[in-house]
């Protein structure tokens, strides 16, 4: 009988236990400091210290901001848009931008590799369900990635892991990831360079619906709701040219 491969060798239990205990971590920042609005909220209302500790730090800063933003990605249960939100409100918009996507790409290509460590050694026998997230992800992993960063609402750990268990590439994943989370990025940094010039001008924390400057970041959010729908559609054409 010939040996199984390296699917079949079992379950990585002390990755699987390592990803269990980021689970657990990050449940506790949550349940310790709140929900991510409740958190944003906090940062908006000291949002003038903020600003005078950035300005005292400079670069410092911003590389403690996106080693941060990696680590709340790596806790699985923190979504990715309070964090980009908030990089734009502290750093400004483009300076945002980057830390947001450094941060993200980071914290990702962390989770991916201990998912895979963990689980990517799943027997296909014991787990049907890995070959059809194969089967998905087969055809063109790349854009299968680049489709699921896309869409706003598919949850950042979801795609992290699953794209680990379907045995993506590490250098397809990081692309894909990279290209894909750039317009949500660019959406979210709206919202927070929103806050920071209103709370700037007024010394108020805004209702986002009474305020103009807000509607462009939630018209754009809905586009990129159906925007993987259309990428997809593209690509299925170019295939069969």
């Amino acid at each position: 009988m010939p040996s199984p491969g390296p699917a079949g060798k079992g379950v990585n239990w002390r990755g699987l236990l390592f990803l269990a205990a980021l689970a657990v971590v990050g449940l506790g920042i949550m349940l310790h400091y709140g929900a991510p609005k409740d958190i944003l909220t906090d940062m908006v209302k000291a949002g003038g210290d903020l600003h005078r500790l950035i300005a005292d730090w400079g670069a410092v800063a911003a590389v403690l901001f996106v080693i941060g933003y990696a680590g709340l990605m790596m806790s699985l249960w923190f979504p990715a848009w309070p964090c980009t939100v908030a990089a734009s409100f502290l750093f400004g918009y483009w300076h945002g931008v980057i830390c947001a996507l450094a941060g993200a790409t980071l914290g990702a290509t962390a989770v991916f590799l201990l998912a895979r460590s963990g689980l990517g050694a799943l027997d296909r026998r014991a787990a049907p369900f890995v070959q059809r997230l194969e089967a998905g992800f087969r055809e063109n992993a790349f854009n299968y990635v680049v489709a699921l960063r896309l869409f706003p609402f598919v949850p950042f750990t979801i795609v992290n892991i699953v794209s680990a268990v379907a045995g993506v590439r590490l250098c397809t994943f990081v692309l894909g990831t990279m290209i894909g989370i750039v317009p949500g990025t660019l959406i979210y940094a709206m919202i927070g360079q929103a806050l920071e010039e209103l709370l700037r001008e007024t010394g108020e924390i805004p209702d986002i619906w009474s305020r103009p400057a807000f509607y462009l970041p939630i018209v754009g959010l809905t586009v990129l709701a159906v925007a993987p729908v259309g990428y997809r559609y593209l690509v299925s054409r170019s295939c069969k040219k």
